[in-house]
């Protein structure tokens, strides 16, 4: 499904090099080119193009299920008499919150997706209510607890069992 997707932007080479960091962000230029029967130089060449050109970013995520911390996700729908500069004020602000783990703009009837965690529901919600209640740009948002999530970014989470 990525070659076919990706074919038209990138070669067969670079799109098993982004598979591979995909499955895993650690593996490194050696193993690749082992992988791939090409050299380490290539892959380190090839590597640092798609970093540079801003198509990959190597990062390290937080499995939030994982760490027992609750997450929800905001729906927000942004006020029509809002301007521009308004919003991406607004959004600038969430991108500075320590609690918003995510965000997302979409197209339709909701504008933004807001991904807060925190230790538990409870505190969850009421830094919820500080960022969202206070806002004027904010017309209508609703927030969705999440219970799990099975897959992100392309990998499957395995969840850890609780004992």
């Amino acid at each position: 499904m990525w070659e076919k997707i990706l074919s038209k932007k990138f070669d067969e080479i670079d799109i098993k090099i982004i598979n591979l960091l995909n499955q895993d962000g650690r593996i490194n230029d050696q193993k690749i080119a082992d992988k791939l029967g090409i050299s380490k130089t290539s892959v380190r060449m090839r590597r640092l193009k798609l970093q540079n050109s801003g198509a990959i970013k190597i990062i390290g995520l937080l499995v939030l299920q994982n760490m027992d911390l609750s997450y929800a996700d905001v729906m927000v729908k942004f006020s029509s008499d809002s301007s521009n500069s308004e919003i991406e004020k607004f959004i600038e602000k969430c991108k500075n919150d320590e609690y918003i783990y995510e965000i997302t703009r979409y197209m339709g009837y909701y504008d933004l997706l807001l991904r807060f965690f925190d230790e538990d529901f409870v505190r969850l919600k009421m830094h919820y209510n500080d960022i969202i209640s206070k806002e004027k740009v904010v017309k209508e948002s609703i927030m969705i607890p999440v219970m799990m999530s099975d897959k992100a970014w392309g990998n499957i989470i395995n969840f850890r069992d609780k004992k």
